[in-house]
């Protein structure tokens, strides 16, 4: 059994390099990808996790807005910065910076639904061939 596909939650740079190494592509190119897939796809990356998120104490220091790409899955929490950074990614006007996009995370379940809405094949460095 491959111990990845027993992984809750990834973050960005995480699936970036396992993604490309399976489908041998470039940093960019996956990082572009997910930017679109967050931008305009509905892919529910958070800069907190909801699961462990304090608001009392988390979104004090530092500004984070809600967004969402589709509205009937409600919106993700993401740093304001980071928002803007994807927004030029996914547009071409930037390259993906490590720095930016360090803390951002996706469950599981959330990249299964972007995958099957957008009609691509599950990775099999987290879903093992499913």
């Amino acid at each position: 059994m491959n111990i990845n596909t027993q992984v809750e939650s990834y973050k960005f740079w995480d699936i970036v390099k396992l993604w490309g190494r399976e489908t041998l592509e470039h940093d960019v190119i996956i990082a572009r990808k997910l930017a679109k897939g967050i931008i305009k796809d509905g892919l529910r990356f958070q800069s907190s996790n909801p699961k462990w998120l304090n608001p009392e104490e988390e979104l004090l220091s530092y500004p984070y807005v809600g967004y969402t790409a589709i509205a009937v899955e409600g919106p993700i929490i993401i740093k304001a910065d980071v928002l803007a950074h994807l927004m030029n990614i996914a547009e071409e006007k930037a390259d993906p910076s490590k720095l930016i996009l360090k803390d951002e995370t996706v469950l599981k379940s959330d990249f299964k639904k972007w995958l099957v809405r957008t009609g691509q094949s599950f990775p099999d460095f987290w879903y093992g061939g499913a």
